[in-house]
């Protein structure tokens, strides 16, 4: 990658971590910085929900993308920690919606 393009992804990386800490703290959910990279990383590149294998190239708008799913939801009371969080397709993850599962 351009140095351009590595500073649109960090800022598009920053934006989202303070997009999920503000809407956290508007749950007043403890909240513990984290990069969603780091989390990818520590799964596997594998969907938590279905176990599927998570394609790494593909953008997070796209259904099969990934996202990070909070294992019990910010909005049911659980922390945006590394601890509850856990990678998932965008699809996988949008079904689940704001379920415990």
């Amino acid at each position: 990658r351009t140095a351009s393009a590595r500073y649109q992804v960090e800022r598009g990386q920053i934006a989202r971590e303070r997009l999920r800490a503000y809407k956290a703290r508007r749950r007043a959910a403890q909240s513990v910085a984290y990069r969603d990279q780091d989390i990818f990383e520590r799964d596997g590149w594998h969907c938590g929900l279905c176990l599927g294998p998570v394609d790494r190239s593909l953008p997070r708008s796209h259904r099969l993308g990934a996202t990070i799913d909070h294992i019990i939801p910010i909005s049911r009371g659980g922390p945006d920690a590394p601890s509850n969080v856990q990678l998932a397709h965008r699809s996988c993850n949008s079904a689940k919606r704001d379920r415990i599962r």
